[in-house]
This record gives structure tokens, C-alpha cells and sequence, in this order.
């Protein structure tokens, strides 16, 4: 906070900056991008969400799809979260490589958003992409 008591452009920044590198909120992506981004999206924080097609709970194993896509996901910080087959699930966490050509989402949150309008959601996000890249494009 500046002498008067107001926060300046910067230190808005540096304080955006600081929390950033504290708790990343995952990159909006599907499960088809994350999967073409192949090694490049290792540690990658994503949000993603996909309905549950099966749960392993003694190896922390969940497996969700999205629009014919599907991605493994490691629960097993999620704690006793219930997990029920065909609700649909939203994570955020980070990509990891499983092995030498598997990826798979090491997941820290999970929400249930079984209701959740897929088609409205997907315009919702093409239209935030869109807004971002204009925003980008607007920068000098």
C-alpha cells in the first residue's frame, strides 16, 4: 500500500504475481486438448471435467470422459470423496506423465456438477477464450 493509503497498479501486480506461484487455479482446458499437448502438458494446472466412467478406490483411480475423450485421474488427495458412476465431475489439479506415453491429472479439488449444461459451458468457454485473446491483441 502506497503512503496514502492506495494501492498502486504495481503492487496489485506483484501481490497477483506472489499468489499465482501460491495456488495455481488450473487452465480451463478439455480433455482432448490436454491430451494433444502430449509431454508439454506435464505439470500443467488444469481445470477439467468429464463424466465418471469408473473409480477404482484402492488405487485412487478415476476415469472421466468428455466429448469421446478420456483422461485417468489420481484422487488420492481428494481424501473420502464419494465418487458415483455417470455424474459428472470437475477437477483441478495438475498433469502429470503416468508413464512414458500416458497422461494423467494428479487432482487436488473435485465438484460435482452433475446439471451442468455441457453445451452452454463449452460456449461459455470458447466466448472467455475469445474475450482473452481480444484483451491479448488490445495490449501494445
Amino acid at each position: 500500500m502506497g503512503i496514502d493509503g492506495v494501492t498502486n497498479s504495481s503492487q496489485m501486480e506483484d501481490s497477483l504475481q506472489s499468489v499465482q506461484h501460491t495456488v495455481r487455479c488450473g487452465e480451463i482446458l478439455h480433455i482432448e486438448e490436454i491430451l494433444s499437448l502430449g509431454r508439454a502438458a506435464n505439470a500443467k494446472s488444469v481445470r477439467v471435467l468429464g463424466a465418471l466412467l469408473e473409480f477404482d478406490a484402492e488405487t485412487c483411480r478415476a476415469v472421466i470422459e468428455h466429448q469421446g475423450t478420456r483422461l485417468t485421474v489420481d484422487t488420492s488427495a481428494l481424501g473420502s470423496t464419494i465418487f458415483r458412476a455417470g455424474e459428472l465431475m470437475q477437477f483441478i489439479g495438475e498433469v502429470s506423465l503416468a508413464d512414458a506415453d500416458t497422461l494423467e491429472l494428479r487432482a487436488r479439488v473435485v465438484r460435482n456438477v452433475s446439471g451442468l449444461n455441457l453445451d452452454l459451458y463449452d460456449q461459455a468457454v470458447h466466448a472467455k477464450r475469445q474475450f482473452e485473446q481480444q484483451l491479448l491483441q488490445a495490449q501494445p
